[in-house]
């Protein structure tokens, strides 16, 4: 059995804008940046986030399977 180590980074940006209409609450924006390839993800929902981080930790790209730097990390 193949071990592997996972490290993600990501810049996560949450934020409201202010709804014009009275009583009703805007949509939260939600974008995931990853740093080293500056790649970015848009979800409508927290729901939608967490799926995507759970796909994303579950399964690792295949090439980056057992590819590890000196520090032990995923290149």
């Amino acid at each position: 059995m193949n071990s592997f180590n996972l490290y993600c980074v990501f810049l996560l940006r949450l934020w409201q804008e202010e709804d014009g209409a009275a009583g009703e609450s805007a949509p939260l924006r939600i974008v995931l940046e990853e740093p080293h390839s500056g790649q970015r993800h848009a979800f409508a929902s927290l729901p939608a986030l967490l799926a995507y981080l759970e796909e994303t930790v579950e399964t690792p790209k295949i090439e980056d399977r057992g590819r590890k730097t000196e520090d032990g990390l995923l290149a």
